[in-house]
């Protein structure tokens, strides 16, 4: 019986020294002003457009307004949506997507000769990593492609 004590004993202190590798209950977000600042830096250092010029709201609305109008009445047509990923900053990204899979004609009809494609452009966003520091999680600065607009492209034809 003995043997069987001391082996709970060693899994106990092992459960205590090594935690499990998913565990971080100790780990907290870093503030939004934060990480806001992080990502400033970044590009103020000439790094990229920041992915806070793309976050839901006021100031996307009315830097973007024109952009919408034209969304509306382009031969391939585009809206926005929101992009949301909790592991990354800014967490909610507006991003284009395109109405039709083709595109409009002259005549007012969709031409499926035509394709209708997003064109996507390179932000800077951070990206939480499972690191911890300070009992604080790490964001890393990484680059996404989003979706600005969408345009017409003809579709590809196999030559045989």
């Amino acid at each position: 019986m003995y043997p069987k004590v001391q082996w709970l004993v060693c899994l106990l202190m092992l459960s205590v020294a090594c935690p499990a590798q998913g565990a971080h209950k100790h780990c907290a977000e870093p503030s939004e002003k934060r990480l806001a600042h992080k990502l400033d830096h970044w590009e103020s250092n000439g790094l990229g457009t920041s992915g806070r010029e793309f976050i839901p709201g006021k100031k996307f609305n009315s830097s973007h307004s024109l952009t919408l109008q034209i969304g509306e009445r382009s031969t391939s047509p585009w809206s926005y949506r929101v992009n949301e990923d909790k592991a990354r900053y800014p967490r909610k990204l507006m991003e284009a997507y395109c109405l039709h899979k083709g595109c409009f004609g002259t005549d007012g009809k969709i031409d499926d000769r035509l394709l209708s494609v997003p064109y996507h452009t390179p932000v800077l966003v951070l990206r939480k990593n499972s690191s911890c520091k300070h009992k604080t999680f790490v964001y890393k600065k990484a680059v996404e492609k989003i979706s600005l607009y969408c345009v017409c492209v003809m579709a590809t034809v196999n030559k045989s």
